[in-house]
């Protein structure tokens, strides 16, 4: 389990998700962007 101290542990470190299908169709890597994991718990978080 990964456990952090506070927010500023977090920061920058919202995890991609490598998008198989759309990278295969496309010939090119496709990553999203996990932003549901986000400590914050907002889409609209940046830093």
């Amino acid at each position: 389990m990964d456990v952090r101290d506070g927010f500023i542990d977090s920061i920058g470190n919202t995890p991609l998700i490598r998008l198989q299908k759309a990278s295969e169709v496309t010939g090119c890597e496709i990553l999203g962007k996990a932003e549901f994991l986000n400590p914050g718990g907002s889409v609209k978080d940046r830093a």
